[in-house]
């Protein structure tokens, strides 16, 4: 089947997914908080988070195009960028550990001779440096609540363990991802495994996978800067994401301490990856509320202020996307 016949069919899953979750959150929100919301938020200000927002897609895009170019993927810069803030708008929808990004760079970068191992490898990389920043956020914040809060001690315990599990997976992954030898012989492992469950060969998919991550951290170790520029706008990215979060906190007449504001962040976003449902919708806003709760903001101005975020950084956008796809589509195919 042809490239573009599969694609149509996922535009259209898209589309209902997009429709879907804009249902599913005016459900969760009611129609009481979505007046609230309309009623109580200064638009100009929300505009202004918007606008950090977006410059947050730009910077995480702009950081996989320096990626590809590292491990030598020859695809020209606009269409990568292109390729970049798609696929970020549809991680932030499906979540699944990046399953849906991943997938979608794949389908659109296998042309000019690119293997689709390469396109991994450049995507993993990718979503291991995103994961490594947010990691250096959410100490931060921690550090602040067990400094500035007289917290139970379960309180305690659940947030060190929590903390300690997001550090071991980190260091997992980064043992695969630096260590050449461990590495080979996971793969190797996954190879045995899928050809045993599913009886096709993907030894080439791996070997050109593992091919390009060496590649890729070889040339990172020989010139530091390859990797400065990368980390540099990831670092940019979720330090505009917090700024669009305190503009939609303001927009609703809330003023937070910087402490306050890393915490509620880096704990909603933490778990909302963990949820593995998409966008971990509902799970990302009880989780941002309650820690606000804590800090003394009220419950219901916490949701609002949640629920807005999660307007501007992922209903709009990923909306705001749909008709690209198609239009991207025909000029890759």
């Amino acid at each position: 089947m042809r490239l573009k016949q599969l694609f149509t069919r996922r535009f259209v899953l898209l589309a209902i997914i997009a429709v879907a979750l804009l249902t599913v959150l005016l459900a969760l929100m009611d129609w009481e908080k979505a007046w609230q919301l309309g009623e109580k938020a200064d638009w100009k200000l929300a505009l202004i988070a918007f606008l950090f927002i977006a410059l947050s897609y730009f910077c995480l895009s702009g950081a996989f195009v320096s990626i590809c170019r590292t491990i030598s993927i020859t695809i020209p810069r606009p269409d990568v960028f292109k390729i970049g803030i798609l696929s970020v708008t549809l991680d932030n929808i499906l979540a699944f550990g990046g399953l849906a990004g991943h997938s979608l760079r794949v389908l659109l970068m296998q042309r000019d001779q690119t293997p689709a191992g390469k396109v991994m490898a450049a995507s993993l990389l990718h979503s291991y440096f995103n994961a490594i920043t947010l990691a250096t956020i959410f100490p931060i914040g921690l550090v602040y609540v067990l400094v500035t809060y007289d917290l139970p001690v379960y309180n305690v315990v659940i947030l060190i363990v929590f903390t300690s599990g997001f550090f071991i997976g980190l260091a997992i992954a980064a043992l695969l991802l630096f260590k050449s030898a461990l590495r080979k012989w996971i793969l190797d492992k996954i190879d045995r495994l899928w050809r045993f469950f599913f009886k096709r060969n993907i030894t080439s998919f791996l070997a050109a996978f593992d091919m390009a991550m060496s590649d890729g951290l070889a040339a990172m170790r020989g010139r530091p800067i390859v990797l400065a520029i990368p980390l540099g706008l990831i670092v940019l990215q979720w330090v505009v994401t917090v700024v669009g979060l305190w503009f939609c906190f303001n927009a609703l007449g809330i003023s937070l301490s910087l402490g306050s504001l890393l915490t509620g962040f880096s704990v909603g976003i933490s778990a909302g990856n963990v949820a593995m449902i998409p966008a971990g919708l509902g799970i990302q806003e009880a989780s941002m509320s309650g820690v606000y709760a804590i800090f003394g903001t009220r419950f219901e101005q916490a949701v609002l202020a949640s629920l807005l975020f999660r307007v501007l950084y992922d209903i709009i956008p990923f909306v705001v996307s749909l008709p690209f796809y198609r239009k991207l589509l025909q000029k890759l195919d």
